[in-house]
């Protein structure tokens, strides 16, 4: 018998959207054909999702599944005769800030009939956040005099269809600015807050009061992030920056 094999006989491609809003659902197809006279054995087919997205799937009741994880599925196919097509289809919820991009991937693994090595194909596919259906900004004075305390807010509204979960707002100061009080209370360290569960048309106000103590009337910028966690990492969705100037106290 002669090896005259080529892995590029497996064609593996990730059908979906190329662009969408944060908070949709995404159907990605993964479609597979054996373009070769062999019979392609032992197949095992991985999809990962996207980082930033959630597994809509449920694969609980596929007894095809031999290993599931929040954003990976590893599945058992039949054996893919010479010719033959099929496909697998898995859908997730993407989220990201907007224009970002995210990937989701899909890695074929096989057997070549009366061949004992195993090969490997892979092919990937990149989703653009075209927009996020949030309202999240900082508003704040234009100017005020160092030293004198003043007071800020974060307002924030969805529009998204999907519920958000486990939001929290972030805040990063600039230099020389103390923190004296805010409504509600912060939740870690004066500079995050849990938001909880967000759903479609609703939202909140966060006010904060603090003084800036600086004679150098450099002008200070604010940055506030709104996202959530998730496997341990924080999933940014929104981001609002203002800049404050320093005015000079009157002279009396």
């Amino acid at each position: 018998y002669r090896n005259s094999y080529s892995k590029e006989v497996l064609k593996l491609e990730i059908l979906a959207s190329s662009e969408a809003e944060a908070g949709s659902e995404i159907t990605y197809t993964v479609s597979y054909k054996n373009n070769g006279n062999i019979r392609l054995e032992e197949p095992k087919l991985t999809f990962e999702y996207p980082e930033t997205s959630i597994m809509t799937d449920d694969w609980s009741d596929d007894d095809r599944v031999i290993v599931r994880g929040d954003r990976k599925v590893e599945i058992t196919l039949d054996d893919i005769q010479p010719g033959e097509e099929r496909s697998e289809t898995f859908k997730a919820v993407a989220f990201g800030i907007d224009n970002e991009t995210v990937e989701a991937t899909a890695r074929m693994e096989y057997k070549p009939r009366n061949l004992n090595v195993r090969y490997e194909s892979e092919t990937t596919h990149t989703l653009k956040i075209s927009g996020v259906p949030l309202t999240f900004e900082i508003n704040m004075p234009n100017r005020v005099e160092p030293g004198s305390e003043f007071s800020f807010d974060i307002n924030y509204f969805s529009r998204m269809e999907y519920p958000l979960s486990d939001l929290r707002i972030k805040l990063n100061y600039p230099e020389k600015f103390s923190f004296k009080s805010s409504q509600p209370k912060a939740s870690f360290e004066n500079s995050e807050w849990e938001v909880g569960v967000l759903n479609r048309g609703q939202g909140g106000r966060i006010e904060i009061q603090g003084v800036i103590n600086d004679s150098s009337m450099k002008a200070k910028t604010f940055e506030a992030v709104l996202g959530f966690w998730q496997d341990g990492r924080f999933i940014p969705l929104k981001k609002s920056v203002r800049g404050i100037e320093l005015a000079a106290p009157p002279i009396s």
